[in-house]
């Protein structure tokens, strides 16, 4: 999808709309819980409300905050990877992705994940059960669908 056009407009699906704000989208799952963890050469974490599941997966080195102090945490290294699961089943405060391509979520009270996008490749992608997918591709170029039914 053609990124102006997805900036003027949400993507609505059964339980999950995308909104547009003046300078980022939001993906409203405040209150989500993370419940799994999946770790290979990416960091996949599954957010969920009731039935509703949604899957962040982050294939490019981030930062993890607790309060204002960045961690860097690069997925080559697992010691470092292993540090995210201080966030089990902690809520998600908010959900933003940046025109950009940045993400940022808030967990919890104190901490807050940052994925910055890559030149050459995806840094993330969000996928969840309604078939919303959103996707930073190289330069932080977004893509934005969903599955129609």
């Amino acid at each position: 999808m053609d990124t102006k056009k997805a900036k003027q407009t949400a993507i609505m699906t059964p339980d999950i709309t995308l909104r547009r704000l003046p300078d980022r989208w939001s993906l409203p799952i405040e209150g989500a819980r993370i419940t799994q963890f999946l770790i290979d050469h990416a960091l996949a974490l599954r957010f969920q409300v009731e039935s509703q599941r949604t899957i962040l997966r982050i294939e490019h080195d981030f930062y993890l905050y607790t309060g204002d102090v960045p961690q860097p945490v690069d997925l080559t290294m697992k010691t470092e990877v292993g540090s995210v699961l201080v966030l089990y089943n902690l809520p998600v405060a908010e959900f933003s992705i940046r025109d950009n391509g940045r993400l940022e979520v808030a967990i919890g009270e104190e901490y807050r994940l940052l994925v910055d996008p890559h030149p050459e490749q995806n840094a993330w992608q969000i996928v969840a059960d309604n078939g919303l997918r959103v996707a930073c591709m190289a330069n932080g170029q977004l893509s934005i669908t969903r599955a129609q039914a």
